[in-house]
């Protein structure tokens, strides 16, 4: 833009680099030259005919009608010129200028301030413009305003806003109905009073979950039941289930890992009784043969003048 106004001779050939910051922090190179417009981000004071006097406060717009090694002259909106010394235009912290370009301001910028023609520059279409920022940025004028909405920037959201595989053309009117849309959006913004009413009901949840917990207190008690024991239990039950839910998958890890092994032992298991009463079986049938072998010894020797050898 300075320089398209350099080509018109609208601002001086000869211009000086200052180191600049705004009321953000953020820190540039600004040229100033003469004819060139800069914003004011604090109450400033010059010296107008002689006499000290306001020159501009912040958001206003000034005009640099000279430099020198003092400091700006500037002329404001009412056409009075003062002369600033460097000092009283520096940013005490970084000592760099606390000005700004103000060839064009943003519309928070903006507020406030009455032109006679005003240029609404959208260079991003109106995405992020409500109903709040239209209406300041279309009321500054006094007998016309020029909105200048980028084409490019609306096509591509209204492309966006649209489903995956969408052929559907895009025309003039869908860019028209999405920067109505956008312009006319109103979004709650929250008051203070939303807090009140937030803490509010959120009191009212609380009394009422008491009186719940209350109730079903004096109910358990007189249907003889002990509710801070069935209370501590489930606590119980939940702490013993969080614990066996971590062990879980390892063990079905380590089973599965294992499963032949299982398998054999739970065979093994199985057949155990089996093989036991066998093996008792086959003890109690020798120990039956054991008894009537000795039986059997024992009669003979009773009988008189037998011999076993005979």
């Amino acid at each position: 833009m300075r320089e398209r106004l350099k080509a018109r001779g609208e601002l001086g050939q000869e211009e000086v680099v200052h180191q600049a910051i705004d009321q953000r922090g953020e820190t540039y190179d600004m040229p100033i030259s003469t004819g060139d417009k800069v914003r004011l981000f604090r109450k400033t004071y010059a010296l107008i005919e002689g006499k000290p006097g306001f020159i501009g406060a912040n958001g206003n717009i000034v005009e640099v009608v000279g430099q020198s090694v003092d400091g700006l002259q500037l002329r404001d909106a009412d056409g009075r010129v003062g002369s600033v010394q460097w000092r009283a235009l520096k940013d005490s912290r970084s000592d760099r200028l606390l000005l700004g370009f103000g060839h064009a301001l943003t519309i928070d910028s903006a507020q406030g301030i009455t032109s006679g023609e005003h240029i609404n520059a959208l260079p991003r279409g109106t995405a992020g413009i409500t109903a709040f920022k239209s209406y300041v940025a279309e009321s500054r004028h006094v007998t016309q305003v020029y909105t200048v909405i980028s084409e490019a920037a609306v096509f591509e959201a209204v492309k966006r806003g649209r489903a995956v595989g969408d052929k559907e053309a895009i025309t003039t009117g869908h860019l028209w109905e999405q920067a109505a849309k956008d312009m006319s959006d109103k979004p709650y913004k929250s008051l203070a009073l939303d807090l009140v009413e937030a803490i509010e009901r959120r009191r009212e949840e609380e009394v009422d979950r008491f009186i719940r917990t209350e109730h079903r207190v004096f109910a358990q008690r007189a249907a003889g039941r002990d509710h801070a024991g069935e209370l501590r239990k489930r606590r119980r039950d939940a702490e013993v289930r969080a614990v066996l839910a971590k062990h879980i998958v390892p063990l079905v890890t380590a089973v599965e890992r294992r499963e032949a092994a299982i398998r054999e032992l739970a065979e093994a298991v199985t057949a155990f009784p089996d093989i036991v009463r066998a093996k008792v079986r086959a003890a109690v049938v020798a120990a039956n043969e054991r008894r009537e072998v000795e039986l059997a010894k024992a009669a003979q020797a009773s009988i008189p003048g037998f011999s076993p050898g005979l």
